[in-house]
């Protein structure tokens, strides 16, 4: 039984995102592992890949965000293909007249916490990456609550 599907995001740490080079010894097909893995609870998700392309890693992230939620936070040590299909989407690409981003999603790239729906005043005496978790859990409860008509009564801190 799976522990940390009743636990939120916040209980559960922020996950991080590892690849373990098994060339020397593939299984197979497979030369990589897969190994997503929430620092609190130490809970991994483990999955074989056959290579290390940001699809190939972008397919098994969805598949655990769809199963545990997407957190808010990913760390990776793995961020250099990740951060050059980034970059690649996002570029002016001359034959689609805009960027590969814009014209699969209808609008501009957002990257950083200043895209976040944080109030300036919270954003401004934030330390450590705590306080970012626990201001969007608030602003995610903010939005639900308005969702269903409901009143905000919590403060933010």
């Amino acid at each position: 039984m799976d522990m940390s599907r009743g636990m939120t995001m916040k209980q559960r740490g922020t996950p991080q995102v590892d690849l373990i080079d098994m060339q020397s010894q593939p299984d197979g097909k497979y030369r990589f592992i897969f190994n997503y893995q929430y620092h609190l609870t130490k809970v991994i998700c483990l999955r074989a890949l056959q290579t290390k392309t940001a699809e190939e890693v972008a397919f098994h992230l969805v598949d655990i965000f769809c199963d545990k939620g997407a957190p808010h936070i990913l760390q990776s040590d793995n961020g250099r293909g990740l951060s050059k299909k980034w970059q690649k989407n996002t570029r002016f690409h001359s034959g689609i007249g805009r960027t590969p981003y814009e014209a699969m999603y209808g609008e501009k790239a957002h990257l950083g916490i200043s895209t976040v729906n944080i109030p300036e005043k919270i954003m401004e005496g934030m330390e450590t990456e705590e306080q970012l978790v626990e201001a969007l859990c608030l602003v995610n409860e903010e939005d639900q609550n308005v969702e269903q008509g409901g009143e905000v009564l919590k403060a933010v801190p």
